[in-house]
């Protein structure tokens, strides 16, 4: 097949368990100058001649062929007619290498017939450019297969699927390409295909549902499925005819590999040691990613309002659980789906939020990871005064969210609020939205009367570290913020709940879940772990000096 693409040669492929007159009808229709053939194919405990079928096919048309080249295959050789038959190796050994021809897009690349049950077999013509193009596209659209990874057809190469997915789509896409000879049963046994992608590192099979049948009528327990690693497995596409309810079952039962959603409104880089965490507690839960476990992400990248469309997404794809990065994906999320747990980590009260009913009559599907730490928040507003008193007023920073979301903003001010004038200071609040906005407001501060910048929990935020570090260094200005990677990005304090070690619970729920726990039976869980860093660099650079009490209550101190 690639040989004669690359000659420029148009192939018919005719499916070797066609009788002789089934391949004459394709014969007389394509007129083909030369036919290539092996001399026999292999079916479980039998041979199939095909020479005698080729000469017999031969012999009832009209338009014979020029030449028959004959593949002679170990275990059965066939006879040749020396005035039109030649024998494979011989035409190798005296081929001469031949150039590649360039073709016209629309030129033909091959002839495939259909199967003729409804009448007279019909030709189908495919062209080099759009066929090329379609194919290479569907890999990754539809296959989800990238370069470099091994794609398996298990079809005929004489029907359309073996030929566009078996041979041309892979090799277009740069992806290694199984080609098998066999059944799915009988070849030794049902466990054939898994040895195959065990074998190969298969990460996709393309079959049809009877392939399917067979193998569940052998091992209806999927027990030849435990003996081999399938880890590199995660996709099996059933088509080309209907799949009937219980295969399709057995199969979603014996290899379904449950889905996690994660939905964030960051970015990965700035997600990445959250996403460190969950995987440590699904490791916990005996979930490996990429194993026995995937992870689907969806990142808004600083755009709250790709949230909705985001979450419905990942619902369509019905992952299994959707696990929220803070408080606008998880109400997104609860508006997209009424079926799918979520699983979410916030530094706020989530019956306040309205995200839980209340402990009383907690909404089933919502679990909750609490890393505000709220018994002893009341110490985290007191850091920023202790360690720098020399201006009276607190600048606070909070998110201006849409329209309909400005509940958790408000619900933190009225806690800044009292916290600020229990220790006699004002707050003074900027609102950004946007990294855009980020400029703006540190340009609004009235540094000369400002004691400190207190940077809000917020995803946006979490995600620009480095930015909000920076413009506050460039004037001077003490801040606090609950991640400890601000810190040590060169914000002067962090204090706050474990986010780190709320996201590996938020991978133990999910644990749970997917082994079958009810959400609504699973306890919200409050984090009972503090983290204190004090960057001392950045102290010494803003003058200031922090109280011995402090560096002793300290987690971690950047020198």
């Amino acid at each position: 097949m690639l040989a004669c693409a690359r000659l420029g040669a148009i192939h018919s492929v005719v499916f070797g368990g066609f009788a002789a007159n089934e391949l004459a009808t394709r014969i007389e229709d394509a007129k083909p100058k030369v036919i290539v053939s092996a001399s026999c194919g292999i079916e479980p405990g039998r041979l199939v001649e095909y020479k005698p079928l080729l000469d017999a096919a031969i012999d009832a048309v009209e338009s014979k062929p020029e030449r028959c080249i004959v593949l002679q295959r170990p275990m059965l050789e066939a006879g040749l007619d020396p005035r039109r038959d030649v024998e494979w190796n011989e035409a190798l050994g005296g081929a001469e290498p031949a150039a590649c021809v360039s073709l016209e897009a629309t030129d033909p690349l091959y002839i495939i017939y259909t199967s003729g049950t409804t009448g007279q077999p019909k030709g189908i013509v495919r062209d080099n450019g759009g066929h090329a193009v379609a194919l290479e596209w569907s890999m990754k659209a539809i296959y989800d297969v990238d370069p470099g990874e091994v794609y398996w057809a298990a079809s005929d190469i004489g029907w359309t699927v073996g030929h566009s997915y078996t041979v041309y789509a892979p090799l277009f896409h740069g992806c290694t390409t199984v080609l098998y000879e066999g059944k799915p049963v009988g070849t030794p046994d049902a466990g054939a295909f898994w040895r195959v992608i065990e074998q190969h590192d298969v990460c996709t099979l393309f079959t049809a549902p009877t392939a399917f049948r067979a193998i569940r009528q052998q091992d209806p327990n999927g027990d030849q499925i435990e003996r081999y690693d399938l880890s590199r497995f995660r996709a099996l596409f059933l088509a080309g005819e209907r799949c009937d309810p219980e295969t399709l079952k057995w199969a979603e039962q014996q290899l379904g590999v449950p889905v996690i959603g994660w939905l964030s409104p960051g970015s990965r880089d700035a997600d990445q040691f959250r996403l460190s965490a969950l995987e440590r507690g699904l490791a916990e839960a005996a979930y490996v990613t990429g194993k026995n476990v995937a992870l689907e992400y969806r990142w808004a990248e600083g755009q709250d309002s790709r949230l909705l469309s985001l979450a419905a997404d990942l619902t369509q794809r019905r992952v299994n659980v959707i696990v929220a990065a803070g408080v606008a994906a998880a109400r997104e999320a609860k508006a997209a789906t009424s079926t799918t747990p979520i699983v979410f980590v916030l530094g706020r009260d989530p019956v306040g939020l309205g995200l839980i009913a209340g402990e009383a009559r907690r909404a089933a599907r919502l679990r909750r990871v609490d890393a505000s730490g709220h018994r002893g928040s009341s110490d985290g507003r007191r850091l920023a005064p202790r360690v720098a008193m020399r201006k009276r007023s607190l600048a606070e920073r909070v998110t201006h969210s849409p329209e309909g979301r400005r509940l958790a903003p408000r619900v933190a001010m009225k806690k800044w609020s009292l916290a600020a004038g229990i220790l006699g200071l004002d707050l003074q609040v900027l609102h950004a939205g946007s990294v855009d906005d980020l400029d703006a407001a540190f340009a609004a501060l009235p540094t000369q009367q400002i004691a400190g910048v207190v940077i809000g929990t917020d995803a946006l935020f979490n995600s620009r570290s480095q930015q909000l570090a920076k413009l506050a260094a460039d004037r001077s200005l003490p801040t606090i913020h609950t991640l400890p990677q601000f810190a040590a990005a060169g914000g002067l304090v962090s204090y706050g709940g474990g986010l780190a070690d709320g996201y590996r619970l938020v991978g133990v729920y999910c644990g749970r879940i997917l082994k079958g726990e009810k959400p609504g039976d699973l306890p919200v869980q409050q984090s009972t772990k503090f983290e204190l860093v004090i960057n001392l660099r950045t102290a010494k650079a803003l003058g200031l000096t922090v109280p011995l009490a402090l560096i002793a209550r300290a987690d971690e101190l950047i020198e």
